[in-house]
């Protein structure tokens, strides 16, 4: 994954245990890891001194991600994901050599036979469990448990000290728990690491401070992975989506439209909003219209439907005639609030990355001045090496039809903190696309009447 440096320059290894008595993977803080640490960082300092700077570094932004039943909101784009797990993540910032910030989350789920256990119990095991971790490294000092007021609340934390080779770590242990946590039996454990130079101040933990007054721990909704056309869904199911409509609703209010400036964070923010909406189990068809036309989706059912239980179409979905499920589904947006469709999501199927990671290959439609037409697309499934089959996560192309005449005129590479434009030669913009390059000839063709307009008119003539 690139965000402006090499992706080993800053990738962190957590190694996980079994807590017996609650059933999860944990954080342990090794020796080998703070080396190794030191190592890799100091080689980052040469190794950016080398290396070209980007085109054009775009401001620091703010984004967000969503990781099962948790949204993480960062203060910047200098949070890179460095491991994801079945129950937990780890983000790693550095900040200059020697001085780094590494933040992880998991999911604990308490087994039936402590479900009756107060609050209080459940950190006092968890707590010891942790402590008794600690106390079998080297270089483990301070450990002690207290609490930690952020925003009004009070969190239970374990403070630790640990110093190797010149390097110091300040960290702790913080416990979040749900409010609905005797139904859902899971809560959630952040641990944040400061490293810096021993002798040198610590950065502090201002970032801690942010990400936790954002954090939203989401309902728990049960997963669907089919598109099948099904109509409604039981009470628990409705209920569920309801919640998570009101999560929808509060972060489509806060975009309000498409700002160009911040057109990163929107995407970061829509892309982790449809994968949510695709697990929710509720499913309701609000419309079905048979397209009947030469071309795109010739012959087809168009369904939209409502997956939060709201009544409007989050959906949409193609079926072939005779059919009843299609690969040829994505998700609709009304980013102004005008009655129309005017940001899409449109599947694309799974892939994988150099790394072996899934990556849910999807494209981004955007009328980003209303006007009923598709003017920007993005794709994730590119790669700045054009030799390359595999994507780099965390990369998007995005090509634009900036005078809005109905032709591709632009395109770049964007990531996290970096931007490059795609370069123009002959007149022909090339985007390294893994499945194969997608050659635009610049003010050729009638861009405007392909897939993605097609789909938008589609939609918005059934919104009506």
């Amino acid at each position: 994954m690139k965000i402006g440096s090499h992706a080993s320059c800053s990738r962190l290894r957590w190694w996980g245990l079994t807590m017996p008595l609650f059933r999860m993977q944990e954080s342990l803080f090794l020796v080998a890891f703070i080396s190794s640490l030191i190592l890799s960082m100091t080689a980052c300092s040469t190794a950016l001194d080398k290396k070209d700077p980007p085109s054009e570094q775009i401001p620091d932004k703010q984004f967000s991600y969503t990781f099962t039943e948790v949204r993480i909101e960062f203060p910047s784009s200098l949070w890179e994901l460095t491991e994801e797990r079945e129950n937990g993540i780890t983000f790693f910032r550095p900040y200059k050599t020697g001085f780094a910030s590494a933040f992880q989350i998991s999911g604990t789920d308490v087994i039936p036979s402590a479900w009756g256990y107060t609050r209080e119990q459940l950190i006092k095991q968890y707590f010891n469990y942790e402590r008794l971790k600690l106390r079998h490294q080297e270089g483990i000092s301070g450990i002690v448990e207290g609490t930690r007021e952020i925003d009004g609340v009070q969190y239970p934390i374990m403070r630790y000290s640990y110093k190797n080779n010149g390097l110091r770590s300040d960290g702790l242990f913080m416990i979040l728990f749900p409010d609905d946590l005797e139904s859902r039996h899971r809560y959630y454990v952040i641990k944040y690491d400061d490293f810096h130079p021993e002798g040198k101040p610590a950065h502090g933990i201002p970032d801690l401070e942010f990400i936790v007054k954002n954090l939203e721990i989401l309902p728990v909704l049960d997963s669907s992975d089919s598109n099948s056309v099904i109509d409604g869904g039981s009470a628990k199911d409705t209920e569920a989506a309801k919640v998570f409509y009101l999560h929808k609703k509060k972060t489509l209010d806060e975009l309000s439209h498409f700002d160009f400036d911040n057109r990163l964070y929107i995407y970061q923010t829509m892309d982790e909003m449809v994968y949510r909406l695709y697990k929710t189990p509720y499913n309701a068809i609000v419309k079905n219209t048979t397209i009947e036309r030469e071309g795109a989706f010739s012959f087809s059912t168009l369904v939209l439907r409502d997956r939060d239980a709201d009544g409007q179409p989050d959906q949409f979905i193609y079926l072939p005639e005779g059919e009843n499920d299609s690969m040829d589904f994505g998700f609709l947006f009304d980013l102004n609030k005008d009655g129309r469709a005017d940001y899409l999501v449109f599947n694309g199927g799974p892939m994988a990355t150099e790394e072996g990671k899934f990556l849910w290959m999807n494209y981004h439609w955007i009328d980003s001045n209303y006007d009923g037409r598709v003017d920007i697309l993005v794709n994730n499934a590119v790669t700045l090496d054009g030799e390359e089959t595999h994507p780099q996560k965390g990369l998007t192309a995005w090509m634009y039809d900036s005078d809005f005449d109905g032709y591709i005129d632009t395109a770049e590479y964007l990531s996290a903190g970096f931007v490059k434009p795609v370069p123009v030669k002959d007149g022909v913009l090339v985007v390294n696309w893994v499945l194969q390059d997608q050659k635009i000839v610049i003010g050729e063709g009638e861009w405007v009447k392909n897939l993605s307009s097609v789909v938008l008119k589609d939609i918005n003539a059934n919104l009506q």
